[in-house]
């Protein structure tokens, strides 16, 4: 919620544009916000201010989860099960104590027909039981995502995109290394040379 974030604001036409609704009618929203004590008048016109209890619904307060349900569909013959692809990737986790860490873990994408609906390309995030040596033995799926092929396609081309974006930077980091470590070298090279006027 917008309501008291900027000093030249006008309230009523924040609600108006968010709700897509007249401004006599953004106006009666704000009087009800009030009511409910989630936000305050000011001494200045068409300006409110949220309440304590007002940040906390607008900061914290999250809207319930949307859930469809599954309906599944009989079997039928064709592609099933196939894994067509799988890439090791890190999943960021952020510590009680702030600090950040990339846990191990795989990506595979398959197709999946067993649920009616067009979202068909399934994806995996996988947790191997054991990170050390052979990476083929079992692992637990952490979630599993469910796309259309339209999405897929949209993904694969921001995928394009930030490749491109990836191997630039790639290279940028090994060129940095490669001039540290010349730098590196040439400064333990004078200082090993002797000192031509001792």
């Amino acid at each position: 919620m917008m309501v008291g974030i900027m000093d030249d604001r006008n309230d009523i036409d924040t609600v108006a544009g968010a709700l897509g609704c007249p401004p006599q009618q953004a106006l009666r929203v704000l009087e009800e916000l009030e009511r409910r004590g989630l936000v305050t008048t000011t001494n200045r016109r068409n300006q409110w201010d949220k309440t304590r209890e007002g940040n906390r619904l607008a900061f914290y307060c999250h809207p319930p989860r949307r859930f469809t349900p599954v309906i599944d569909r009989p079997s039928e013959a064709g592609i099933y099960g196939v894994v067509f692809t799988h890439v090791p990737c890190s999943i960021w986790h952020s510590t009680d104590d702030e600090e950040v860490v990339l846990e191990e873990a795989e990506i595979d994408v398959a197709l999946h027909v067993d649920y009616e609906g067009d979202r068909l390309i399934e994806i995996n995030v996988n947790q191997p039981d054991e990170y050390q040596g052979d990476r083929s033995g079992s692992a637990e799926t952490a979630m599993s995502l469910y796309i259309t092929a339209a999405d897929a396609k949209r993904l694969a081309a921001g995928l394009q995109e930030a490749i491109a974006k990836a191997e630039a930077e790639t290279a940028r980091r090994q060129a940095k290394r490669s001039r540290n470590a010349k730098r590196a070298e040439a400064k333990m090279l004078r200082a090993k040379k002797p000192d031509e006027h001792g």
